[in-house]
């Protein structure tokens, strides 16, 4: 069981300020205000001690065990069984497909199921959530994280494949702009790849430096089918230099592309799905060969 949020925050949730009667209990006395334990001098003392005990470094440290139950590769399978954390199926993502059970009893019974029992969050993670550093170690990779992943004795190289030889990726974005702002903030929601035909994809991408894993990518499966493409075909006169013609905004929300057929220059909005296409620019006489974003203009 797990605490709502008012334990930390909302001393006034444990008085029975307006009085409402709550009845008795079996030994005669009247239910009214939350009786506290012997360490708690008040409602704000208990409150007070629950928010020291939820941002002390012993829950810090062990934040990522709670992640790997009910986000991570805790909840379901092997581990999941190993943990004690196995839930009644009808709780978990796409073990029940209302919409086509034609029994209404069934379907019914379903319902209330979940209704009653809830339901399992979306698992997010398929390898153990790192732990948390503690705030000296931390300050120590101020300013030079890269360095230390460079000096790291374990490093090695490590990939996922995406692209094909006869189709490779020549765009890759992700939702920063620069290098160190990935290291340095260390998750990414998404990862923008296009293929020289136009093909595009949104991965989930988890920036790691542990030596077991320094990165995670869930490979968009709507690849493979080739459907989604970029707006528009590459103009058969760009044959070099694919990945200028595209460019991804600071915030990773928006992508321009440009070495259109028509000498257009296209926005979509990224979201975690696909490419919406949001505007299209004429102004130019001729094909555009490179595309950059600058301070406040493309």
């Amino acid at each position: 069981k797990e605490l709502i949020p008012e334990f930390f925050y909302l001393p006034e949730f444990l008085t029975n300020h307006n009085q409402f009667d709550y009845g008795k209990r079996h030994d005669g006395r009247h239910v009214g205000d939350v009786m506290l334990p012997k360490w708690a001098n008040s409602p704000e003392d208990f409150i007070a001690k629950h928010r020291e005990a939820l941002e002390s470094e012993y829950v810090s440290s062990h934040l990522n065990e709670w992640i790997d139950l009910i986000f991570g590769y805790k909840q379901r399978g092997e581990e999941a069984v190993k943990a004690l954390n196995v839930y009644h199926y009808t709780s978990y993502e796409g073990k029940v497909d209302l919409d086509n059970e034609e029994d209404p009893k069934k379907r019914r019974a379903l319902e209330a199921q979940i209704s009653n029992f809830g339901q399992t969050p979306r698992q997010i993670f398929k390898e153990p959530q790192p732990k948390r550093m503690h705030f000296s170690e931390a300050a120590s990779l101020r300013g030079s994280t890269l360095l230390h992943i460079l000096k790291a004795p374990a490093l090695k190289a490590n990939a996922i494949q995406i692209g094909t030889d006869d189709n490779p990726i020549v765009f890759v974005g992700v939702s920063g702009s620069t290098g160190s702002q990935v290291i340095e903030r260390g998750v990414m929601d998404n990862l923008i790849t296009v293929c020289r035909s136009g093909v595009y994809g949104i991965h989930n991408w988890l920036a790691r430096w542990t030596g077991a894993h320094p990165f995670y990518c869930e490979k968009d499966t709507q690849m493979e089918e080739g459907v989604r493409c970029i707006s528009g075909p590459i103009a058969p006169s760009v044959t070099y230099n694919l990945s200028s013609l595209m460019t991804l905004s600071p915030d990773g929300k928006t992508l321009f592309t440009g070495g259109l057929w028509d000498n257009s220059i296209r926005t979509g909005k990224v979201t975690h799905h696909e490419v919406v296409p949001e505007g299209v620019l004429y102004q130019h006489k001729d094909v555009i060969q490179d595309s950059f974003f600058g301070e406040d203009m493309v």
